[in-house]
């Protein structure tokens, strides 16, 4: 596992905020997976600049350009925690949302931005040891078990082993919830204040749309509120909801990455394909190069491109159906791509994992 060392100073004059900002980006740089022109506003300190992303590269120039793919305005002196708290940055964070203002070809500002991404070396410690233990203890199934009593979940934790678990969502009652019920009880809200969207939006049949890991809104913190059994195993994380549906069959709704935090994901409706794959096989996975808390991969099972990435044709995945009702135990290190079969609801509890 790569760890990038951070590429420039931290405390830097105002005027030099936009270059430290550019060289962090740079060192984080592989290859573009959007191009065009971001324009960056920066208000405290008030900088204009404006990044060109190309294929191979990416270039600095400082003003303003008058047609720009994308414009990030910043507040807050937020262009300098991009760069001191590279190892936190992700935008779904409200102290990053918060300040920050995107408009245009969000993909690609997205993109850019993400490439400040630099991992803890907590982090780079417990991936070693979950490589290891995966290396010493390979899978190619993940164990299914009914009720499993703490000591049963707490081993899987301390081992870093998937599991699918059944029998725990029970106070949900996820018998009775579908796209329609879920639209007919909390429709007419939205997910999140930033977006126009509101649930009904995600459950409509045809709708082919996905929230990703959006806060679950506080509608639905008491009818799914986090299971015993879970809130007895660890202290769990903010949950996140993931509902909606693909937009073709063969295109995940979660492209292929891990993430550096155990996590619960419990499935209310509908089905999902799981394809995951143990960290000992991240040599053939083309993890990107800008991490932090998750790493995401240039290739995955739903863009295999074999002469592009050719050692992914070696990567040995365990593919299964996540149903309704069912908790699927995702370890810290492990990484997983997944595809909606149906319009689905998940809800998921980051759980932290640091050695």
């Amino acid at each position: 596992m790569t760890n990038l060392s951070q590429s420039a100073e931290v405390t830097c004059m105002p005027s030099d905020a936009g270059r430290v900002l550019f060289e962090a980006l740079r060192d984080g740089f592989e290859q573009a997976s959007a191009v065009g022109i971001v324009q960056i506003i920066s208000e405290l300190p008030r900088l204009d600049f404006f990044i060109t992303v190309n294929e191979t590269e990416i270039d600095y120039s400082e003003g303003l350009t008058p047609s720009p793919s994308a414009t990030i305005t910043m507040r807050d002196n937020v262009i300098h925690d991009l760069v001191a708290k590279a190892e936190m940055y992700d935008s779904r964070v409200v102290e990053f949302s918060s300040r920050l203002s995107l408009a245009g070809d969000r993909t690609l500002a997205n993109f850019l931005l993400n490439l400040v991404m630099r991992p803890a070396p907590s982090v780079v410690r417990t991936f070693k040891i979950a490589s290891d233990l995966a290396k010493s203890h390979a899978l190619d199934e993940v164990v299914r078990v009914n009720r499993p009593d703490l000591e049963t979940l707490r081993e899987a934790m301390d081992n870093f082993k998937p599991l699918l678990i059944s029998g725990v969502l029970d106070e949900w009652g996820v018998e009775n919830w579908n796209p329609k019920t879920l639209e007919a009880h909390f429709g007419r809200y939205q997910i999140v204040s930033f977006l126009p969207w509101t649930i009904r939006n995600y459950t409509t049949e045809g709708a082919m749309k996905y929230t990703g890991g959006m806060g679950l809104p506080g509608v639905l913190a008491q009818p799914f509120r986090a299971p015993p059994l879970l809130q007895d195993a660890a202290p769990l994380g903010f949950p996140l909801l993931w509902l909606g549906s693909a937009q073709s069959e063969k295109k995940s709704v979660t492209g292929l990455h891990c993430d550096y935090v155990n996590g619960f994901l419990c499935q209310v409706f509908g089905r999902k394909k799981v394809i995951m794959y143990a960290p000992d096989q991240e040599e053939y996975l083309y993890p990107k190069r800008a991490y932090n808390m998750y790493r995401s991969c240039w290739t995955g099972p739903d863009v295999v491109d074999y002469e592009k990435y050719p050692l992914f044709k070696h990567a040995k995945p365990i593919e299964f159906i996540l149903n309704p009702g069912e908790v699927l135990f995702i370890p810290f290190g492990w990484y997983h791509c997944i595809f909606a079969l149906d319009t689905v609801m998940s809800i998921s509890y980051p759980v932290e994992c640091i050695r």
